[in-house]
């Protein structure tokens, strides 16, 4: 596994995480508790280096698609699972369908009842993943996702957390 990187003979070259070990725990599906970024990893052999916005950007654009991707591969999966009604699903699924809307919005929550009050947040049982908890319609709506409800970098660990509640039998 590689972001940004080449693996040769084994070993990533190039590629913004600092510790490999990591992006190994993630490929064996392992939590990891954070993930650690190398700023000069981006120069490309460029005369100066990126500003933190250019490199933040980055990050942003990555861990967008990532989310898209993710939850749009595993999405029949999960309404086979555990079906259409969203508040029937996995705290941390309804967590990761925010996020995927969060950024389809251009990078803000928007939370809309419909009619029958099924895609709000339930306050009682609100979407949670580890100790991030989206509590209400009203704290979430129109909240930025990346760089004020979550960083980039959280994404690879959520998703294999993911990966695990998806692997688990009902």
């Amino acid at each position: 596994m590689s972001l940004g990187g080449i693996i040769l003979q084994g070993l990533v070259c190039g590629s913004v995480l600092r510790v490999l070990p990591i992006a190994r725990a993630i490929e064996k599906g392992r939590a990891v508790d954070r993930i650690e970024f190398e700023e000069d990893s981006f120069s490309h052999g460029s005369p100066t280096p990126p500003t933190d916005t250019d490199i933040n950007g980055y990050m942003t654009d990555v861990a967008s698609v990532c989310t898209i991707a993710a939850y749009q591969s595993v999405e029949g999966r999960i309404r086979a699972r555990w079906g259409n009604a969203h508040r029937g699903w996995p705290l941390e699924v309804q967590y990761l369908r925010l996020l995927r809307h969060a950024v389809a919005h251009g990078n803000k929550f928007t939370i809309r009842k419909s009619p029958d009050g099924s895609t709000g947040i339930n306050p009682k049982t609100p979407p949670t993943w580890r100790s991030s908890n989206m509590t209400s319609d009203d704290e979430m709506d129109g909240k930025q996702l990346f760089n004020e409800f979550l960083m980039p970098g959280d994404i690879p660990v959520l998703l294999s957390d993911i990966r695990q509640v998806l692997g688990k039998r009902p």
